[in-house]
């Protein structure tokens, strides 16, 4: 059920990693123009993988998880400039969520207007980050580069073209 995130001009060649519940998948893959060909694939336990990490010549991944503990809603914000965006929605979430040292990523969907007042509905999507710090440590521990991380639900999005950066 994991897809590699493929847009233009992003993947020449890649190794895209799924950390799933029981297991790691592996993608070695090629974009030329709008064609993904897949070269390779490996399906291996989690005993496994730092094994492959050091043996692999590749340095640079981009992985997908399917987050553990996560924290997703729509929320609404008052109307701000971009720059302040995202730190009126990382207090929004920490209204809410259980974990304070967290990440995330967020989408505006639209505007309105309540009670004579303009805001943004926004949707987000926020996990721990020990959870992120695992996964990053285990490249960084085997001397390789983990370009992004992105959660499952946010590479399924992006194959209808509507996500941007990953955590």
């Amino acid at each position: 059920h994991c897809k590699p995130v493929a847009k233009e001009g992003y993947l020449a060649k890649t190794v895209a990693v799924c950390f799933e519940d029981d297991s790691i998948r592996v993608i070695h893959a090629s974009l030329n123009g709008e064609t993904l060909s897949v070269i390779d694939k490996k399906i291996l336990s989690y005993e496994q993988f730092d094994s492959y990490l050091r043996e692999e010549k590749t340095k640079e991944f981009v992985a997908v998880c399917d987050f553990k503990e996560t924290y997703h809603d729509v929320i609404t914000v008052p109307v701000v400039k971009m720059k302040y965006l995202e730190k009126v929605i990382e207090s929004e979430i920490r209204k809410t969520a259980s974990v304070k040292n967290f990440s995330f990523i967020y989408t505006p969907v639209g505007e309105r207007i309540i009670d004579n007042k303009k805001v943004t509905d926004v949707v987000y999507y926020a996990v721990n980050n020990e959870e992120v710090q695992d996964i990053a440590n285990r490249f960084y521990n085997n001397g390789k580069i983990l370009k992004a991380l992105y959660p499952v639900v946010h590479a399924v999005a992006s194959l209808f073209g509507s996500a941007g950066a990953g955590i």
